[in-house]
């Protein structure tokens, strides 16, 4: 009886007094000596009853709930199933960005696909846009076959990253001259997440994120995320932009140096060749310089590798040309010259060579098949180009500035040294990729 008691008293004492004001209640029903408004009175109190022993749990729970979070939070752990979620949309954080976005993706085709009008968006608020997805080529993209669910081969994930060029092609006609601002790279190595982040290390902006595991024949409303953002998790959200930034140097490239005549545009690539000289069986590098005579300029010349003796001259002023006035009308040009460079660059970049060009401008593209091999550089995902381009009003070098694999580089007197280093890490970590793919890695 004791015993009873103790389970009574005091925490069960309401639910005790609703039992027994029920069994009361039927046993004098029973007898016959009940009347209705009696019967309705007892209901009601026992219906208090069970109200005040609900709320009575529900204030019990909540304590408990918050001395655990406390203990969670002495401990600094947090339970995985409280952390992480699923199906978290990137909408959220594209609407919310308002200098950039960064996406590492698989193919990218579901992003640019569920995500296209924020991404629009976006780009036409005057945004910048860096998405990393896996290469196209055989070996990433059977790999990632192989880790996607219901996959046998790589054709299906060769469809999506046509799909995703395709979806690119219409966010560019969109956006127009923003297009400017979007960038993609590709990699070769087997990203194990994807990532969306918005306005990274930004001194004036929270950044947001949603980072996805990528997880082994995982089906993708099963795959585990999880958000980060800036105020909470400024270390979280630092070692992502960091793993951004590194992946992103990483993988083939297109990178086009803009700046104003005399900028210092082919001081900084001759820096750029002098740098990795010692590197140079993974380089070809082609050099459009001035030839003088007596102080004055009298036409152009290309030099390979820095080699003088490679010089070969492809324009030379017209007889009567104003000698301060730089227009190309005033030029002849040799186009075979540069049809001979196509083809040279067009070996070079096959054999996994990195290729530099200064310029492309209107002088090279004089020469229909060197825009071909322009052409299909910007479309071959596994090359690599360092390039400067001319600023000149062209419709063909427009569509050079705004197709999606461009990385565009404003160069000014005042971030000179800034892009040089820029510059140069892109240029190191090109060197190791290219080492690595031609199984010469140290």
């Amino acid at each position: 009886m004791n015993r009873l008691w103790t389970l009574i008293w005091p925490e069960n004492l309401d639910a005790a007094a609703a039992l027994l004001v029920a069994l009361a209640v039927t046993v004098y029903a029973v007898l016959g000596g009940t009347k209705v408004e009696y019967i309705s009175a007892a209901m009601l109190l026992n219906l208090s009853l069970i109200a005040f022993g609900l709320m009575k749990d529900r204030v019990a729970r909540s304590k408990q709930q918050q001395s655990l979070d406390i203990i969670i939070g002495s401990q600094k752990i947090l339970p995985a199933d409280r952390f992480f979620k699923s199906k978290s949309p990137e909408d959220d954080v594209i609407r919310s960005a308002h200098s950039s976005i960064n996406m590492i993706q698989e193919t990218g085709s579901l992003v640019t696909e569920h995500s296209q009008a924020g991404i629009i968006d976006f780009m036409n608020r005057a945004g910048s846009l860096k998405l990393v997805v896996s290469s196209p080529s055989p070996l990433p993209a059977l790999n990632l076959a192989f880790r996607n669910e219901n996959l046998q081969n790589d054709s299906s994930i060769l469809k999506r990253a046509d799909l995703f060029l395709s979806q690119m092609s219409y966010i560019s006609q969109k956006v127009g001259p923003r297009s400017e601002n979007i960038t993609v790279r590709y990699s070769e190595y087997d990203i194990g997440y994807t990532s969306t982040v918005s306005d990274g290390r930004h001194p004036s902006f929270v950044s947001k994120g949603i980072v996805r595991i990528a997880g082994f024949r995982i089906p993708f409303a099963k795959k585990l995320d999880f958000e980060i953002d800036s105020e909470f998790s400024p270390k979280v959200v630092s070692h992502f932009c960091d793993e951004f930034d590194t992946l992103f140097e990483s993988c083939s490239k297109f990178i086009l140096l803009i700046g104003s005549p005399r900028s210092g545009k082919t001081t900084i690539v001759n820096r750029l060749i002098d740098q990795f000289r010692s590197s140079n069986q993974h380089v070809y590098s082609v050099v459009s310089r001035e030839t003088m005579r007596e102080g004055e300029r009298i036409g152009f010349e290309i030099v390979i590798n820095g080699d003088e003796g490679s010089s070969r001259p492809f324009a030379r002023r017209k007889e009567g040309a104003l000698k301060d006035i730089s227009d190309i009308l005033n030029y002849d040009f040799e186009t075979a010259v540069w049809d001979e460079i196509a083809d040279e660059v067009r070996r070079e970049s096959k054999s996994g060579k990195i290729i530099i060009l200064d310029e492309i401008g209107e002088m090279q593209i004089s020469s229909a098949r060197f825009k071909d091999t322009i052409n299909d550089l910007l479309n071959d995902s596994a090359s690599t180009v360092i390039a400067t381009i001319s600023a000149a009003s062209n419709p063909f070098l427009q569509s050079v500035k705004e197709h999606h694999r461009t990385n565009i580089v404003k160069l000014s007197e005042a971030n000179r040294d800034a892009v040089m280093d820029s510059l140069s890490r892109e240029m190191a970590a090109s060197m190791r990729r290219a080492s690595f793919l031609n199984g010469q890695a140290q």
